[in-house]
């Protein structure tokens, strides 16, 4: 309780973790989608949309996209543990590395250097923060007994899902995020979060077309 407490008593200070964090993961949907809309040959309907998707190449928009989540990533963990959403804010915590490491390999690419392969401590580090989020939340509630709990457990089954999906290249990755983005949504709504509910239904538009786009490429490349 004592962290709830402290960031209860300083109001104004998570006012703007909130909004810093709502605003850094928002754009970091909009840049993975001007990622896939920049693989696409076809132009938009509207022509500043193409010249502004344009205006960089794939790989900066994947930097774009690795960089601003980095922004939002504690000032997400803060409001979660803020909120006793154990299991969601050490979900968070637990793919920090792998978003440098995807970070580092993007601009090892920008400049003309081969990509490193996926450390395997990454997902270790990954499951163990997980694991240890659920059993602090156990702990703390005394068991499965809070909404909260079972909507954390879906936001990470969307999570790890679709991040497995997408590694792989399979578009339907995408429709893992939809869902993880529901139930985090949904968890923000019954504790009062009503910014990040904004934020995680606006970040839901470029998530489908992202999974449109893909799909498409997906279903037009030669098997």
């Amino acid at each position: 309780m004592g962290l709830a407490h402290l960031c209860g008593r300083e109001t104004t200070l998570l006012d703007i973790l909130i909004v810093v964090g709502g605003v850094a993961y928002l754009l970091n949907k909009i840049f993975f989608w001007a990622f896939e809309r920049s693989r696409e040959e076809k132009p938009f309907a509207w022509a500043w949309l193409t010249r502004f998707v344009r205006g960089l190449e794939p790989v900066d928009w994947h930097i774009a996209s690795w960089s601003i989540y980095l922004v939002g990533l504690l000032p997400w963990v803060i409001v979660f543990l803020s909120r006793r959403n154990y299991i969601a804010a050490l979900l968070e915590a637990g793919a920090g590395p792998s978003m440098v490491a995807g970070l580092l390999n993007d601009l090892r690419e920008k400049s003309g250097r081969p990509k490193k392969k996926a450390e395997k401590w990454l997902d270790w580090f990954a499951w163990i923060c997980i694991a240890t989020g659920l059993t602090y939340s156990l702990h703390d509630f005394g068991g499965l007994t809070a909404l909260s709990q079972y909507l954390e457990l879906g936001l990470v089954a969307g999570f790890l899902v679709g991040t497995a999906l997408l590694a792989i290249k399979h578009p339907s990755g995408y429709l893992c995020y939809v869902l993880m983005h529901v139930f985090c949504a949904w968890l923000m709504y019954t504790q009062g979060t009503y910014w990040m509910v904004w934020q995680q239904a606006i970040s839901l538009i470029f998530i489908v077309d992202s999974f449109r786009l893909a799909h498409r490429r997906s279903s037009s490349a030669p098997s």
